[in-house]
Parts: C-alpha cells; structure tokens; sequence
C-alpha cells in the first residue's frame, strides 16, 4: 500500500481515500460526533501575506460575470506545470485568490536531506497559469511530522491543516506573524473528536471539513465563526449520504464540489444551493472529470472557472498528482 497518513496501523482520512482507491472497497457504517477535549485555539489574523489568502467573502461575488462560461462542462484534467515530482506523492493543493501561491502536501524528501515524509509545502508564480517555482517546506508546521490538506484564510495569517495526533488525524491551527508561523496548537470547540478530522476548507467565516476515518463512512461538518475561533460544528447531513470528503466551497457558498466513493474509486461530485445558508440540492457526479482513477477536489478560483484536483490516475502513476481543470473561455 502506498505511503499515507497512517501510523501505527491506523488509517487517518487521508489514508481511507488512498485504500479505497488502491483496492477498490466501499467503507461502511457512519460515524458521530463524540465529545472533544482538545486545545482551543484562535485562528488569528495580522494582515501579512495577503498573497497566500484562501478563497475571497461573498462580497462583490457576482459583481462582475466570469471570464469563462460557467455553464459549460470543465475540460480536460492537466498537470500543475512545477509542483508534481513525478515519482513523489503530490496532493491536496489551496491556493492563493490570485492562483500565485499556492500549499500543498507532498512526500518528496526535504531540502536538506532528510527522508521523504508527508509535509506542507509552499511554492510560487508569477503568473497565473505559469509554471510554480520556489518550493519551500513550511518549517514551522512541519515540525509536527506527518502533516497534510494545508486550508489558508482570506487574510493569510491562519493555516488550518491536519496531523495525525496518537491514533487518528485532528484539525490543527498555525498563525502567522511577521513573516513567521506559529508553534501549531489543535482547535477546539468540539471540532475535533476520536472519529478523526480533516479536509479542511475555509470559506466566508465557516470552517467545512470531513470526520470519519478507518472502515467508516465519512461525513461533511461545517463549524461557523465564533469570536475568534470556529465551532461548535454542525454536521452537513444533506451531503453526508454520500460519504462526502474534501469540501470545495465557492466564495459565495452557493455551490460545493467533494469526493464521494463510487463503484470502486473516489470521483468529483458537486450541488448547490439558493442561498449561502439554505440545504445543498441533490449531488451528481462531475461527468466530465470521471476517470478510471481517483479524483478528489481541493480548491476552486474565486471566479469559479478552474478547479484543483489530486488525481490518482490507475494507470498511469502510482502516486497522486496536482491537477487542474478549467472552464471554457467566454
């Protein structure tokens, strides 16, 4: 089995993903929210590094129509030109709103020589769809080991990520200062329990994630801000039917992209909604990114045009890569 987010035997969400796509079995039964002792922590802000900012508020949303037709189907999936190893596990990316910068998990060993191991990684461009370049492993946060699913706030200064805490993967929370990230403490108010969180995804003032790991079916929860943290988190029960991972959320929450087990791999599903606040409709399938592989989304551009995926392509690679995929032009 490949490498993973997986100690000791035990499979974090991360780890459940690449089983089902490596053996092609279903998970089964659904898990619950259970009662959280973890350390509650602020996800902060200081107005640094506005570049690495997660997905845009609903303001100003639908001020100006998209450059590409949002009604026609995505094209084809393509590489993400200087962020894939080729030979290393390349996954997860959260892009900045301008698409210049972007996080990402990779297995690839470190720049100083050390032996590969899942970790946040950070890389840059000058122009959007150019190729990234820089990349650089994100020290501080890295230092808990086994890290991956980097989510970036709008402001820049909070990166929510998550680790594999003892015996299953928990939401994590670093916050930027000058330039530097802080010593990362995990988030309370009931988000994290024993089912294992992870998948996180910051959009508007809500926190979406996914719980559920080992032989259990996932499920989506969102947690809304509460001063200066999130929670307590409210499960998505219209999307959780579907064993629902990796929330991608557009800016205007209206609609939402996320892997669901099918047949015998993960594929893009989507659904909408009238408002911000209403019930998702009934998810489908993203047809037209359905392979015989495993595709799993992980962020959108503010403008709705292009979505990011990891792709496990069955075969071609046996490692995960860094995908996109646009929207015709108008």
């Amino acid at each position: 089995m490949r490498r993973t987010l997986a100690l000791s035997g035990v499979a974090s969400l991360a780890a459940l993903v690449t089983f089902a796509a490596c053996v092609g079995e279903d998970p089964v039964g659904s898990p619950g929210p259970s009662a959280d002792a973890s350390l509650e922590a602020s996800p902060g802000a200081d107005g640094s590094a506005s570049n690495d900012s997660g997905p845009a508020s609903d303001a100003g949303a639908d001020a100006a129509a998209p450059p590409c037709d949002l009604d026609k189907p995505f094209g084809a999936l393509e590489l993400v030109p200087g962020v894939n190893a080729g030979t290393e596990d390349d996954r997860l990316p959260y892009l900045s709103p301008d698409e210049l910068t972007m996080y990402f998990t990779s297995a690839r060993p470190t720049t100083d020589g050390g032996a590969a191991t899942l970790a946040i990684w950070r890389a840059t461009r000058a122009v959007n769809g150019g190729p990234f370049g820089g990349l650089t492993p994100v020290a501080e946060v890295n230092a808990l080991s086994e890290v991956s699913g980097p989510a970036i706030s709008a402001d820049g200064a909070s990166l929510v990520f998550e680790y594999l805490d003892v015996d299953h993967t928990d939401l994590y929370v670093s916050t930027k200062s000058s330039g530097v990230w802080s010593a990362p403490a995990k988030l309370g108010n009931g988000i994290n329990t024993p089912d294992g969180e992870g998948f996180a995804y910051l959009v508007g003032d809500e926190l979406w994630f996914s719980r559920g790991y080992s032989a259990q079916l996932p499920d989506m929860w969102r947690a809304p801000k509460s001063g200066s943290t999130w929670g307590p988190p409210v499960r998505v029960d219209e999307l959780s039917a579907k064993g629902a991972i990796a929330p991608v959320l557009t800016p205007d929450g209206r609609r939402i992209y996320f892997g669901s087990f099918d047949v015998d791999n993960y594929d893009v599903w989507t659904a909408s909604r009238a408002s911000s606040t209403g019930a998702f409709g009934v998810p489908s399938t993203v047809a037209e990114l359905k392979t015989d592989g495993t595709e799993i989304p992980r962020w959108v551009s503010p403008d709705g045009c292009r979505l990011y995926v990891s792709q496990l392509r069955r075969n071609g690679g046996s490692d995960f890569d860094i995908m996109v995929a646009s929207k015709p032009k108008r």
